[in-house]
C-alpha cells in the first residue's frame, strides 16, 4: 500500500470503484455515478479523471453515525 496519497494516480471511474472498495467502503458504480459521487478533477477524452484524496474525502463523508436509543434508569421504580 503506498503511504503517501499524492503519489497515486488519478483514476477513471472504474478505477476509483476499485480503490474505495479495497480500502473498505462498500460503493457500488452505481452509487458512485447517481448518488452524488465525488467531483472528477477533470476529463481525459470521455473519461472522467478522479483524484486519490477527494475520493476518500467523499467516502468519509458518507459514512453516518449509529444512534442508539439512551436508556436511562426508572429512578421511581423500587426494587426489593
Amino acid at each position: 500500500m503506498i503511504d503517501d496519497i499524492e503519489a497515486l494516480p488519478r483514476m477513471t471511474r472504474e478505477q476509483a470503484v476499485s480503490f474505495l472498495k479495497g480500502r473498505g467502503y462498500p460503493v457500488s458504480m452505481e452509487a458512485f455515478i447517481r448518488r452524488n459521487g465525488p467531483p472528477p478533477m477533470g476529463k481525459w477524452g470521455r473519461r472522467y479523471l478522479y483524484e486519490p484524496r477527494t475520493l476518500l474525502a467523499w467516502a468519509e463523508r458518507r459514512i453516518q453515525p449509529v444512534s442508539y436509543p439512551s436508556v436511562t434508569p426508572n429512578m421511581n421504580s423500587r426494587t426489593p
